[in-house]
């Protein structure tokens, strides 16, 4: 429980470190709040839970370090997780899911690198080179954001409407009246 509420906060930040993102000390602090809260709610002991992204570290590390190798179990669970967009409700075309299989693998190949997804039987892919434009989409993107208020404010409103539009094609399908959004 405790490598599942980690990888909600550490992991989830440090994703989006390395994705061009420099999250904010508050909203950093408000992650670690928010999955602390979580986990106490889960029966996670409140000494294990991190306050901070030094003690979350040192727990990913300790977890980390002590659990075995990728075995059988965990290759049929990668190799699941990597062929769920060819089920999802959404997208609707085949190629769109295939298309989703490759782009999730080459966030994979990126995040986890070579060996990992190579002990787990993932394939390398072409899209793995993908993660590096889109950090560098968003560290341009969000360089400008943060230098003005205003831009602030209209990104985390258009970001919201996107959330919501997402949402709704995953959870309802994707069909002739969706709904409206304007991003």
């Amino acid at each position: 429980m405790l490598a599942t509420n980690l990888g909600f906060s550490i992991v989830f930040l440090e994703g989006l470190k390395s994705l061009g993102f420099n999250p904010t000390e508050q909203e950093i602090e408000g992650v670690f709040h928010l999955w602390k809260y979580i986990g106490f709610l889960l029966g996670i002991p409140h000494d294990y839970l991190p306050e901070n992204e030094i003690q979350a570290i040192s727990e990913l590390y300790q977890w980390t370090m002590t659990q075995a190798p990728a075995d059988e179990d965990t290759k049929a669970l990668a190799l699941a997780l990597m062929n769920e967009p060819l089920t999802a409700s959404y997208p609707k075309g085949q190629w769109h899911k295939k298309l989703q299989v490759k782009i999730h693998l080459g966030y994979n190949n990126y995040f986890m690198k070579k060996r990992a997804c190579d002990l787990m039987g993932l394939p390398m892919t072409y899209f793995r080179y993908l993660p590096y434009l889109t950090r560098s989409i968003n560290a341009f993107w969000e360089n400008r954001v943060l230098r003005h208020p205003d831009h602030y404010s209209k990104a985390v409103s258009q970001g919201r409407k996107r959330q919501e539009k997402i949402k709704y094609l995953f959870l309802k399908g994707h069909g002739k009246h969706h709904l409206k959004y304007g991003g």
